[in-house]
Parts: C-alpha cells; structure tokens; sequence
C-alpha cells in the first residue's frame, strides 16, 4: 500500500514538467495554468484542484482504512 500523501504525488509529477521543459513558466503554459499558480502548488501553498488533477490524469480519491477491531 502507498502511503504518499497525494499532493506529494502531485508535486513530484510537475516538478519533473518543469526540468523537462526548463521553466516554471512554460510548464505553467503547457499546463494551461497560471505560473503563480504552478508555484503555490510546488510550494504546497495551494492543494491542487480538479482541473490540474485532470490534466495530469489523476483524481482524488478516499480510501477507507480499519484503525481498530470491531467488538461483536
């Protein structure tokens, strides 16, 4: 099981769009996304919203976890 926080996974995806095209800004372009707000997101500053989640192909998603047994 993936224990990521999801907006690590975020990150992860457009930090590696910024090397790959040498700049904030022409991800942010590429993106369809402001630059300011490329930055909050890489900042963690922001969550990323719907839009960005579609446009990098993600959704957010809850998952239901057992913290404890149940007594019959």
């Amino acid at each position: 099981m993936n224990d990521t926080p999801p907006d690590t996974v975020v990150v992860k995806i457009l930090r590696s769009r910024v090397t790959s095209l040498g700049s904030q800004r022409a991800a942010a372009v590429a993106l369809g996304i402001s630059q300011s707000y490329l930055s909050d997101l890489l900042r963690g500053t922001r969550k990323a919203g719907p839009k960005i989640l579609s446009i990098l192909g993600l959704v957010r998603a809850s998952r239901i976890v057992k913290v404890k047994e149940v007594i019959q």
